[in-house]
This record gives structure tokens, sequence and C-alpha cells, in this order.
């Protein structure tokens, strides 16, 4: 067993165990032959038929949901993706430095060597390594942007050449106890999520300290608070690097060196985020800048210019105007209008009392120029041109991006909580009715969780995740939960949320968990996203639950696809493993025998309707079927996906959409393969020896069947790509050829 899976295949254990199981007959009877293989009426692909042959109520609207959920993805990454996306989901502050956004799993060489080479170490570094050395388990402390990732990462390649492995902070010192380590290896836990109410955390920690030792490893644990494992484990409050040191190590060879250094002391604290001043050398490296122009360019000058501002004392009216593009930023004129004057009315009602009132009744005396006003030189929003469909429509921004996040800091440092609950019933009534633009207010929360995660959680999270103002509000949630992983130490916390959300007795709450966990959380979290999807799936009896967790599944496997340092593998190797265990076997666990008859129907039926939404779910991005272009970019994986793919081929229920989905994925090959006929005839061969010997026979007639329904009695040959797939599984039954 490898470390990578060792927790994994516990918390599968645990989720099967869980997994509901009805009481048993008092003479288990063999399950009843399934439905011939007939041709649906229409091709319509209805995922509704799993949950019919479950003997449980007709799920008439699994195409609508599935439709519905994953909508929510495409809307996000279009966004986030779209050509010169000034409006998108993600500003310049959001995206992370060369794309890579998985948190844990290895850490590539590359990316070792980038942070190592240019890392300048604190004071407390040295002493640090000795420590860790000694006792192979560190816990580095301290607030976020002290520089504690690169620190951890420093220390394991110091001690170790050996690969470094990022574990997830939902680990508790119970489980990082007993996992397994593979000797001269690093492994890192970075923001671990804090335990609580256990009185045997110190032996926890004890005993893992001796495990690691046992194995010849090394273990850094990050976090931000204080006090985590008292005497077994060495503890180290983290400290910033000079700024100086981190100039010189990221501008090594630089002609001016030493004047850049006084020039950028003069301008920044002592105990500057190391990130940010990484960020500001690599602008004077990089793209020529001088000092000051690198400080313009990065937030330094932004943060004054808001101070200033809000120094100058601002109208109530301008308070409000700047606190509504917080969460419009990029919404047109017309909308952000609109809810602004909702803003004022609620302000009035809630804030400023009858004399605010009375003059909001009077406010048709001289609102006219009140939008001049509000974009005035002095101003810190303004309305831009932006083509639209051959012409121009004005969209509300702020003038620099990086104002938002200062303004709300600004703003939340001096409005009583009047002003914010305020703030919650106006954006509860934008969610709730579909007025604002959903990317603009989840980027806006996701901003203020910066300056308080509690205030998020309480005020807007937990009571929209319940569907306390409706679908909206669900999907809203998951949106601020995939920026919060954009918003540096912010990813355990989103982390934390969904899966205590997926725990939830509350079924909204964890069908918001599931549409979360399918999207860029899991993109940051590929293995926890994977494990609890299925528990998701495993332990309920919800038919719109269980659909969403396989919708959901779906989703994350087209979002490691589309992303280029994503690894859909991940999602595949579970689904191999289930359909070994429940698709084609009886369940049977070692030592355990085999499970009930029902629980083993259900996670059988979960394995194959979980694997039919992977293969026929198509990229975000092309649109084209996302396994056939994973087939062509990893032709490794073939036989991996020839081996899930023929489980559900041969699973009667199924088996009419199994087909329709590799017709399509065969279809698509044009498109993504240099030589397409090559690869469905290299995939055909994958499938011919991973189809159970029976089952080859009608497989060509089934596919010629599904070939012609679905082309509605067209009368055209077969595509090039499906007479190579079936030539190449007829070589297995011709007489000379019988296996």
């Amino acid at each position: 067993m490898t470390t990578e899976t060792a927790s994994e295949e516990a918390a599968d254990e645990a989720a099967e165990e869980a997994a509901p199981a009805e009481p048993e007959p008092a003479e288990p009877t063999e399950p009843a032959e399934p439905p011939a293989d007939e041709p649906k009426e229409t091709p319509d692909l209805d995922l509704g038929r799993v949950v019919e042959d479950r003997a449980r109520a007709t799920h008439a609207e699994s195409e609508k949901i599935r439709e519905q959920v994953s909508n929510v993805n495409m809307h996000f990454y279009s966004e986030v993706n779209a050509t010169g996306a000034q409006f998108g989901v993600l500003d310049d502050g959001e995206r992370r430095a060369g794309g890579q956004r998985k948190v844990t799993g290895k850490l590539s060489a590359a990316e070792i060597d980038a942070i190592t080479s240019t890392y300048a170490e604190p004071e407390c570094f040295p002493d640090t390594v000795a420590k860790l050395q000694q006792d192979r388990v560190v816990v580095i402390e301290g607030r976020p942007g002290l520089g504690r990732r690169a620190g951890a990462i420093s220390l394991l390649r110091r001690v170790t050449r050996g690969e470094i492995v990022v574990l997830s902070p939902l680990n508790t010192p119970q489980q990082l106890a007993e996992r397994v380590y593979e000797a001269a290896k690093g492994y890192l836990v970075l923001d671990q999520v804090r335990e609580r109410g256990r009185a045997d955390v110190e032996f926890s920690w004890s005993s893992l300290r001796q495990h690691v030792d046992a194995a010849k490893a090394f273990l850094v644990i990050t976090n931000d608070y204080v006090g985590v494992a008292a005497g077994s484990i060495a503890r180290v409050p983290w400290s910033c690097p000079p700024v100086a040191e981190v100039l010189r190590a990221h501008l090594a060879g630089h002609p001016d060196l030493e004047q850049i250094v006084a020039a950028v002391l003069a301008s920044l604290p002592e105990d500057a985020s190391p990130a940010k001043v990484a960020a500001l050398a690599a602008r004077i490296r990089d793209e020529g800048l001088t000092v000051d122009e690198a400080l313009r360019k990065q937030d330094e000058s932004a943060q004054r210019q808001v101070r200033e501002w809000f120094a100058g004392g601002p109208s109530q009216r301008e308070l409000h105007a700047v606190t509504a593009a917080c969460f419009l930023a990029g919404t047109d004129v017309r909308t952000y209008e609109t809810l602004l004057e909702l803003l004022h009315e609620i302000m009035a009602q809630r804030v400023e009392g009858r004399t605010a009132r009375a003059e909001l009744r009077r406010r048709d005396a001289s609102i006219f120029g009140e939008r001049e006003a509000r974009l005035h030189d002095t101003s810190l929003i303004v309305m831009s041109d932006v083509p639209w469909r051959g012409g121009t429509i004005q969209r509300i921004e702020f003038k620099e991006p990086a104002y938002r996040r200062y303004v709300l800091a600004v703003l939340w440092r001096s409005q009583t909580i009047h002003f914010w609950n305020a703030v919650r019933e106006w954006l509860d009534a934008a969610v709730a009715t579909d007025a604002g633009d959903v990317t603009a207010i989840s980027s806006g929360l996701a901003w203020l969780a910066c300056c308080s995660v509690d205030e998020v959680q309480r005020s807007y999270l937990d009571r929209w995740s319940t569907g306390a103002i409706g679908l909206p509000g669900q999907i809203m949630t998951a949106y601020v939960l995939w920026l919060l992983c954009h918003r540096d130490g912010l990813e355990p916390v989103a982390l934390e949320t969904a899966v205590r959300w997926a725990q939830d007795k509350v079924a909204a709450r964890r069908w918001t968990a599931a549409v979360a966990l399918g999207g860029e959380l899991g993109m940051y979290f590929p293995s926890d996203a994977v494990n609890r999807l299925w528990q998701l799936g495993s332990q309920t009896r919800d038919d719109v639950l269980f659909t969403v967790s396989c919708i959901a599944m779906a989703n994350l496997f087209t979002t490691l696809r589309d992303d280029e340092h994503g690894d859909p593998s991940i999602v595949l190797g579970l689904l191999e493993k289930k359909m070994a265990s429940f698709g084609t076997g009886d369940g049977r666990r070692p030592g355990k025998g085999p499970m009930p008859w029902t629980q083993l129907v259900h996670l059988r039926d979960l394995t194959m309707l979980m694997t039919l939404s992977v293969v026929r779910t198509r990229s975000f991005r092309t649109a084209r079927p996302a396994i056939a272009e994973y087939l062509y970019t990893d032709q490794d994986r073939m036989e991996q996906i020839a081996r899930i793919w023929a489980g559900v081929l041969v699973y009667r229920p199924l088996r009419w959409e199994a087909f329709a989905a590799l017709r399509a994925a065969l279809h698509a090959l044009p498109d993504i393969s240099k030589e397409p006929s090559e690869t469905a005839r290299a995939f055909g061969r994958a499938l011919a020896a991973a189809l159970p010997t029976s089952e080859r026979e009608a497989f060509q007639d089934t596919f010629i069947r599904v070939d012609e329904r679905i082309r509605k009695g067209r009368r055209e040959p077969l595509a090039e790509v499906l007479v190579a797939c079936l030539e190449a599984i007829a070589v297995k039954i011709r007489p000379e050829g019988r296996r």
C-alpha cells in the first residue's frame, strides 16, 4: 500500500461500512435477472433508470439535475477563462502564479526547486532544521503571510532529497499516526485544521512522532494557532525573513541590487509578507520596472489611496456606492444602480434612522447629477465601456482591482454590526432574486472572508447552504468556497466547511457540499473530494443526492482534466477499485466476507451511475467528451479506462447509455487525435481485453443498433473511428483467435 492511498482506503472502508443497508430478508434471494437489452423509444440518456432498478421512486428529473449541477461549473469556468477577462471571476490578485492550484499530493521537482532556489531563511530556520533532523516531526506556527509553506518545503528539502508529499489539512494527529510513511520521504500538512474536543490528543501526537521516526521519514505541519502539540512535538513560532534578504535572494546578480534594497526598505515595513516582497522583486527583475513603478503596480499605492479616500470623509451615499461596488464590480450600470438604490433604502431603514428616511424621500431633487458625482476623478470607482454584441455596454468597476479588498478591510474595521446586518439583508435580497451577478457577489464575499471568515460563514455560507434563500444561495456558497481557494491561507477553511456540510443532517447542505467538491475546491484537494463524494453517494437513500454525487464526481473529473496541473486519474483510480469490488464483485472484504445483498445493490448502482456520469461528461472548455480527450493525451491510462467502461457496458440497466457514451467519445476523436482511427483501434483492443468473453459476441450487434437508433434512420455509413474500434474487438471473436 502506498502512502498516498493509505488514508483514502481507510476512508473508503468506513464509507462502505456506513452505506445504507436495509434489513436482510429472512431467506436471501439472488437479484432478479436484469431486463433484456432492448432499445429505448427515444435516444434520450435518462440517468433515472438506475433508480428504477433499485426499486425506488422513478427520478424523472435526473437529466435536469445533471444539467443544473454541470451549469454551475460551466458558468464559473467560462468566467475564469473568458478571453481578456477584465470582469471575470478572478482578478490579478486572485490568480495563482503559474496556474498551479493543487494543494495536496506530490510536489514536482520543478516546484520545489522554484521555491528553494530563491528562499531567504528567517532567523529561526537553522534551529528548526536541527529539530527536524533529531525528532523527524516539527510544527511551525504563525499567522498567514509569514512564508510558512515555502519555509516548510525548504526545511524538508534540507533534511532529505526524497519526494515531498502534501497531505490533507483535515488529517488529525490520530489519522497521521495511523497512515503509512516511506523512508526518506518528506511529508507536509499545510494549515492543519484544529481538532477539538478530544482528550487523547497528546497521546496521538506522541504516537505520531514514534511512527514517523520508525519509518525514517520526515513530517512538517503548519498551523496558525498556538499550543497544538504540548511537549511531545517540537513547536516553532515562525517569523518573516528580513525584507532585504528576500530581495537579495530574488535579485541575485542585479547590477543595482543594493540601491533597490534601500529604496524598497524605505517603502515597505520590515515584516512585509515574503510573498509580497518576492512579487515586487519579480516585477523589477522580469518587467524592468523601477521600485516606484513596481510599488504602484502592486498594491501598496492602492492601499494608500483607499485610506486617503476614507480620510476625506465620504458621504453616506458615497459610502454605500463603494460598498455596493465591492459585491458588484464588473456589473452593468443598470443592475448596479438598481441594487445600489435598494442598499440606500435598507441602510436608511436599518442604520441611519428617521432623518435618513426623510432625506431618502427628498432625494429626487438632487439625484440627477449623482452618477457624475459618483464617478468624479477623486472616486474609487469608474464606469467602463465594454464591447458587447456589436455595440457597447457600461460596467461599474474599481479604478484598480486591488481597491476592493482594501475598501472591505476599512469597512470591516470601521462599521458596526448594524451596517453589516443591513449588508446581509441587501445581499440576501440580491441573491434570492438573481438580481446580482453571482460571480461578482461571490468574489466580494471571498475578499470579505480575508477580513473575517467568521462573518462570512455565519451570516452567509451556513445559512445559504441550507437553501434558506433558495437554490441561488446554495450555488453562491459553492462559488464562495471555490474562490476562498484563491485566497492564501483560506483553502483549508473552504475544505473544512464543505466536509462539515457533507456530514450534516440537512440534505440541502449535503447537496451544496457535493457541488462544491465537484469543482474548484476538488481541484485543490482532489483526494479529499473524491472520497467525500463517494461517501455522500454511498450513505444516502435520497435519490436527488445520490444522483448529484455522481454528477459532481463527473464534474470533478472534467475539472481535473481541463486543468494542465490536474490529475483525473485520481477519479479513475477510485472507480476502478469500486468496479472490482461492487460492479463485478460481491463486495467481499478481507476477514469480513460478503456484505448484505441490499447494501451491495446500493453500492453497485452507485458505482455504475458514477462511472456512466464520468464517461459521458463533457469538457467545460471544449464541450467534447472529457474521457476522449484524456484517452488521447494520456494513453497509458487506456487499459484502465477500458476496464472501467467495460464494467458499465455489461450492466444491463445502463448498457444502452454506456454504448451511446462510447459512440460519442469515438465520434469526437477526429477533433482530438492526429490519428483518430489508430486511437480508436487501440482502445478497441483494450476494451476487448476487458470485456468478458461472453459479451464480445454481442458487442458489435449492440453497438450498431445504438448507432442506428441515435442516427434516427438517417442512411449513412458507420464512422471510420467506429469501424476501427469494432474491428479491433472482432479480432477477439474470430475462431482462430477465440479466447
